[in-house]
C-alpha cells in the first residue's frame, strides 16, 4: 500500500472511530436522563402522597380534637347542673338521646360538632326531685285538715297543678325548697321557709315543669304481666313470720295480725294485679332491706319487726327493697293500728334512688293499667288508728289518683322519697318530726352517654366521640368518667 493510500485509510478508520463513540455516548446521556427522570418523578409523587396523607391526618386530628372537644362541652354542661325545663339534662332513659349544642365550633374553624347525651340508667330523682308534685288543677289539689298540730310540714320543692286549700286553720309549711303553684294564698294557708332564699311563684298550666319521671324503668318488667301468680297469703306461716316474695299476685294479700307475728316481703318488685282494696289493718309489714345505712333519718314506722329477721344483701337477688306496682282496680288503705315500713326499691345495676308505689300506666302496653284515677279518689290512704303508722322510703308515684295521709297521737307517716299524685291530703294530731313528707331517698345516681358528631365533608366517614359518665345527683354534681372513646 502506497504511503498515500495508507494515509487515508488510517483517516477514514479515525472517523468512524469518533462516530461510534459519540453514539454511546448520546445513549449513555439518554439512559441517565430517562433514569433521574424516573428517580425525579417517583420523589415528586411521594412527595405529592405524603403531602397528601399529612394534609387528611391533620383534618382527621383536627375532627377528633373537635369531636373530643364536644364530650368535653357536655360534661361540663352535665357538671354544672344544667336543666331543661326544671330538670337535669339527661334525667331518665325513657327520654331518649337529647341534644345539648348543634353546629358548634369548640376549637375554631369552619368544622362544627353537634353534642347529644342519654340517660342509660338510673335517673335524676333526688336532691333534685320534687317533693310534692300535684299533677290535676283543682281547688283542693292539696289540703290539710285541723288537729292540734296545726302546720304540715313539706320538705323539699313543691309543683301544685291546683290550689292550697286549709280546712278549718291548718296550714302547710314547705321546708328547704320552692313552691310553684297556680295560686299563692297569702292568708296563712302556705308557709315557705325560709323567705328569702325560697319562695312560692305562681306558674300557669303553659310553664308547668315537666312530670317526674318514675326511679325504675318499669317497662323492662312487663313479664309480670304474664308470670305465674304467688300465693296471696306468701309462705303460708301461721305465726311468727310470714314471708312473701316478689312476682304478680292475682288475689288479695292475707297478713298475720300483730298477735299472730308480722309479715316480711323479700327485697324485689311486686305487681298487684286488679286486687280491688288491699287492707293492712292492725299487722305489722316490713319491705325488703335498706339499699344504705340510715336509709331514712326520721322515726322508724316498726320499732320491732317480731320474729321476721331482715334477709341479706347475698340474698337478694342484687337488689334492696320492695316497691309495689298498683294495676287495674288495686289501692292501698293503711289503718287500725298497723305499721308498715318499706324501704326504698333500688338496683344497683341502674342506680336509681328508690321506689315505694308505683301506679301502672300504659308502660306494659296498656295492659293492667290502673284504673284508680282522679283527683278525689284515693289510691293510697292512713287513716283510723292512733298507732298507725306508714313510712315509704322511696318515690310514691301516683300520679292519676289521690294520696291521703290521716292519723293521730302516735301515728307515723313518712313519704321519704317524694310524692306525685293528682292530690295530697295532710291532717295529722301527731306529735313534732312524725309526719314527713319529702325528698330525702338519697341523691341517687345515672349514667349518661355524651355523643359529639362532628359535621362530615364530602364523602367523608363519620366521626365521633362518646363518653360514658357516671353521675352522683346532689348539689356539687360530682362526675366519673368511666369510658371515652373515638369511632371513625
Amino acid at each position: 500500500m502506497s504511503p498515500r493510500t495508507a494515509h487515508a485509510w488510517r483517516r477514514w478508520r479515525a472517523r468512524r472511530a469518533a462516530a461510534g463513540d459519540e453514539g454511546v455516548a448520546l445513549i449513555l446521556v439518554l439512559a441517565f436522563v430517562m433514569v433521574m427522570a424516573v428517580i425525579v418523578g417517583s420523589m415528586l409523587q411521594q412527595s405529592y402522597t405524603t403531602l397528601r396523607v399529612a394534609r387528611v391526618t391533620a383534618d382527621i386530628d383536627s375532627r377528633v380534637q373537635l369531636a373530643n372537644a364536644g364530650v368535653d362541652y357536655g360534661i361540663q354542661l352535665v357538671r354544672q347542673g344544667a336543666l331543661r325545663g326544671n330538670q337535669p339534662v339527661c334525667a331518665d332513659p325513657s327520654e331518649g338521646p337529647s341534644e345539648l349544642g348543634r353546629d358548634l365550633a369548640l376549637t375554631g374553624g369552619s368544622r362544627t360538632v353537634t353534642v347529644t347525651c342519654e340517660a342509660t340508667s338510673g335517673n335524676a330523682t333526688g336532691a333534685f326531685g320534687w317533693a310534692v308534685y300535684i299533677t290535676q288543677d283543682t281547688d283542693t289539689a292539696i289540703r290539710s285538715w285541723p288537729s292540734a298540730v296545726q302546720q304540715k310540714v313539706i320538705h323539699g320543692p313543691v309543683f301544685n297543678a291546683g290550689r292550697f286549700k286549709a280546712e278549718g286553720g291548718a296550714s302547710v309549711a314547705v321546708e328547704d325548697g320552692d313552691v310553684l303553684a297556680k295560686s299563692c294564698p297569702n292568708d296563712g294557708t302556705l308557709r315557705v321557709n325560709p323567705n328569702p332564699p325560697y319562695a312560692c311563684t305562681a306558674v300557669s298550666a303553659a310553664d308547668a315543669p315537666g312530670r317526674p319521671l318514675s326511679n325504675v324503668s318499669i317497662r323492662d318488667h312487663g313479664d309480670l304481666l304474664t308470670a305465674s301468680p304467688q300465693p296471696p297469703d306468701g309462705d303460708g306461716a301461721t305465726s311468727g313470720c310470714r314471708t312473701f316474695s316478689p312476682g304478680r299476685y292475682d288475689q288479695p294479700l292475707s297478713f298475720l295480725g300483730k298477735a299472730e307475728g308480722a309479715n316480711y316481703f323479700r327485697s324485689g318488685l311486686y305487681y298487684l294485679d286488679d286486687l280491688g282494696p288491699v287492707t293492712i289493718a292492725g299487722a305489722t309489714v316490713v319491705g325488703g332491706i335498706p339499699y344504705a345505712p340510715n336509709d331514712f333519718p326520721e322515726t322508724s314506722a316498726v320499732a320491732d319487726s317480731g320474729a321476721c329477721t331482715f334477709e341479706t344483701a347475698s340474698a337478694t337477688s342484687g337488689q334492696y327493697g320492695v316497691a309495689f306496682v298498683l294495676g287495674g282496680s288495686t289501692t292501698i288503705d293503711v289503718r287500725d293500728d298497723a305499721q308498715a315500713e318499706l324501704f326504698a326499691y333500688v338496683d344497683p345495676a341502674t342506680g336509681g334512688a328508690g321506689l315505694s308505689f308505683y301506679q301502672l300506666g300504659g308502660e306494659w302496653g296498656g295492659a293492667g293499667a290502673s284504673t284508680v284515677t282522679g283527683a278525689g279518689t284515693t289510691i293510697l290512704g292512713t287513716r283510723i288508728g292512733s298507732k298507725t303508722a306508714l313510712s315509704a322510703h322511696g318515690l310514691v308515684y301516683l300520679p292519676d289518683a289521690r294520696v291521703s295521709l290521716f292519723g293521730t297521737n302516735d301515728s307515723i307517716m313518712n313519704l321519704g322519697g317524694g310524692v306525685v299524685a293528682a292530690g295530697l291530703d295532710l291532717q295529722s294530731g301527731v306529735g313534732p318530726n312524725k309526719l314527713h313528707v319529702a325528698n330525702r331517698a338519697g341523691p341517687g345516681k345515672r349514667t349518661l352517654r355524651i355523643v359529639a358528631a362532628t359535621n362530615r365533608v364530602g364523602t367523608e366517614k363519620d366521626l365521633r366521640a362518646e363518653a360514658d359518665v357516671s353521675v352522683t345527683n346532689d348539689a356539687s354534681h360530682p362526675l366519673t368518667v368511666t369510658s371515652w372513646k373515638v369511632n371513625q
